[in-house]
Parts: structure tokens; sequence; C-alpha cells
């Protein structure tokens, strides 16, 4: 993965945790829905946690 990906990979994620948040807070959001919500935005900790990278060279990879 190329670094710029990398970066507009996480900033994709960091713009739907704030729709997620958006939608939780929206008083007209029933439960299932925020619920889902929710669900996403704890998804999307865990993918930038248990993402182990490795950075050289303009690149980034996977630590396996």
């Amino acid at each position: 993965m190329e670094e710029q990906d990398y970066i507009e990979l996480n900033t994709l994620l960091a713009k739907l945790r704030v729709v997620c948040f958006k939608e939780i807070g929206n008083p007209d959001t029933n439960t299932p829905e925020r619920e889902r919500n929710y669900r996403l935005v704890r998804n999307i900790d865990n993918i930038r946690k248990q993402m182990p990278l490795k950075v050289g060279d303009g690149t980034i990879s996977m630590i396996k």
C-alpha cells in the first residue's frame, strides 16, 4: 500500500466515523439504526488499532 493510499483510507474512515456520530446524535434516529452506527464506529476503531503497519521508503505494509 502506498503512503498516499493509507492517508486516504484513514481520511475516509474518519469521515465515516463523523457521519456515524452525527446519526447517533440525531434525535430522529431510531434505536436499531443508532446501534448499527455504534457498531460501525467500534469496527473502525478496531481496524485502526489492530492493523500493525511498517512504514518505509514511501510505502506502508502490514507486519506479518
